[in-house]
């Protein structure tokens, strides 16, 4: 990628400092931010602007991996939005960092390098990127100029991701199947942590059934606790039937996060 650079340019003839940078085929383009390009009324400005986009890739470039687990937590810890744009066409959320706080910002970037260093390699179609697989996710951000650090992380589902030919590709038509049988609607399910917690109904689920969303047609498992509130819950289906994070978790014996209960029902 190139980098960004100051050009002079003409307005109304007023000189202007904007950041710019060179496409692929070497055609000079204006650096945008919130929609707009960036320009200024004195070179100093511009300056001044790149000193702070360059200082923050030099951080970014210094900042100490996440170990798997670090990385794990925290892409648990915050909200991604989901990309509406492409709810049909490559469904996947995103989480950008000049949006969080000062403090995330500076885990963001131990994300973004834990991601540099832990990465393989992957397609999306024929464009070719790096991708970081943490359980049911896999993470990736878009080529960015050299002096400038990622603003922009994407993720989506390992449904999607099929290992072949010594690489991982999308494949929108990917059909999951699981190793053991969905729990049908009425069926009585325990979360994993029924095992430190066993008070009454605790962690006790009854199964309403599949569903799909109507936006990006992920499958999603309906269910309703029979504990507290009695909430109804909707969590992915492949989240549903995945097993249970033994690095994270390694004192429990369940295998999977959910599985059949059959044991006494309280009230």
């Amino acid at each position: 990628m190139s980098k960004l650079y100051i050009k002079e340019t003409d307005n109304n003839g007023k000189p202007q400092f904007g950041l710019f940078y060179d496409d692929a085929g070497g055609t000079c383009q204006p650096h945008i931010e919130n929609w707009k390009p960036v320009r200024f009324g004195t070179m100093e400005q511009a300056k001044e602007k790149l000193k702070i986009i360059e200082s923050e890739r030099i951080r970014e470039d210094n900042a100490a991996a996440f170990t798997i687990e670090e990385a794990r937590s925290f892409a648990e810890s915050h909200e991604w939005t989901f990309a509406k744009t492409y709810a049909k066409s490559a469904p996947h959320e995103y989480l950008v960092k000049s949006r969080l706080s000062e403090e995330d910002q500076i885990l963001y970037e131990r994300f973004v390098q834990t991601m540099k260093t832990r990465s393989v390699t992957g397609y999306f179609y024929s464009h070719k990127n790096e991708y970081l697989i943490l359980g049911d996710h896999y993470y990736w951000f878009m080529g960015q100029h050299d002096n400038m650090a990622v603003d922009l992380i994407n993720r989506t589902t390992t449904d999607y991701l099929e290992y072949r030919d010594g690489a991982y590709h999308y494949n929108p038509n990917k059909k999951k199947t699981y190793t053991r049988e969905i729990p049908q609607p009425g069926t009585i399910v325990r979360h994993f942590k029924r095992e430190l917690d066993s008070t009454g109904n605790t962690y006790l689920y009854k199964i309403i059934g599949v569903a799909t969303h109507t936006e990006t047609e992920e499958e999603l498992m309906i269910y309703q606790a029979l504990y507290g509130d009695h909430k109804t819950y909707a969590r992915p289906l492949a989240m549903f039937m995945a097993e249970v994070d033994h690095d994270k978790y390694p004192d429990i014996k369940q295998k999977y996060r959910f599985e059949v209960y059959e044991g006494a029902i309280n009230g």
